[in-house]
């Protein structure tokens, strides 16, 4: 096993995950379901489409050692303006999300129905004893109060399989999985970058399942687009300069 190999696999696929739209799709799972059984359903997704990608890659390295080499150039300049893309769009929705978030914690105050009810304390309707009428709205909200209670009591297989779903379609031949193919072609070590494509998925995952958008108010998405871009952009040279020693 090539440490090397390990990782700069888990470096690139981390980064290039940061800013994909599976983030986004992990953080809002995370905030519906128990974050537990959806990071179980993520990771196997993960397990799943990473195992593909090594396959991949492996078929590639029967190839000629020049065509294999341009073939992960070409690919990893792609990489780089598909991640600086998919890093601007996810900014807007990023946005756009806490937006909605700060105009639903600022809405109206709820009236007191009691204090405003005819029957209420001191008003006209205590006259005489008369019992004060209960409020058909307490029960709604009781019921509002109990919903994300029962949503986060869902059963394991049910939230795991529909985290696994969506992820698994998020994912297919998403950036990072064709990442992990090219990287298994350049190093010719499946193993090391199953194991470090695998190990970067699943932290970003546990990230943004356990409070990704905290991190995204801590490191802007343009930075992290930008890293990620420039990283995919050696990879390149470093295979034009494979090309190039032939």
């Amino acid at each position: 096993m090539s440490l090397t190999a390990a990782l700069v696999t888990f470096g690139v696929i981390f980064l290039a995950e940061l800013p994909d739209k599976t983030l986004v799709a992990s953080l809002v799972l995370g905030s519906r379901y128990r974050p537990l059984y959806v990071w179980a359903g993520v990771a196997a997704a993960f397990l799943v489409q990473v195992t593909l990608a090594v396959v991949a890659g492996s078929v590639l390295t029967l190839l000629p050692r020049r065509a294999v080499d341009v073939i992960a150039m070409i690919l990893f300049v792609i990489g780089a303006v598909l991640v600086y893309r998919e890093g601007r769009e996810d900014t807007g929705e990023a946005d756009r999300a806490d937006r909605a978030d700060e105009a639903g914690s600022t809405g109206p105050t709820p009236v007191d129905a009691s204090a405003a009810a005819p029957g209420g304390t001191g008003g006209p309707g205590t006259a005489g004893g008369a019992a004060p009428m209960a409020d058909p709205a307490a029960g709604d909200v009781a019921v509002a109060a109990d919903a994300p209670d029962q949503r986060r009591a869902r059963g394991f297989w049910r939230v795991a399989a529909t985290s696994f779903a969506v992820i698994f379609v998020a994912e297919m031949g998403d950036l990072t999985q064709i990442s992990t193919a090219n990287l298994a072609a350049r190093f010719e070590s499946p193993v090391t970058v199953w194991l470090g494509s695998v190990l970067a998925l699943w932290s970003v995952a546990a990230i943004a399942i356990a409070g990704g958008r905290g991190l995204l108010r801590v490191v802007p998405v343009r930075v992290i687009t930008k890293v990620a871009a420039s990283a995919f952009a050696v990879l390149a040279v470093l295979s034009l300069i494979d090309v190039i020693r032939g």
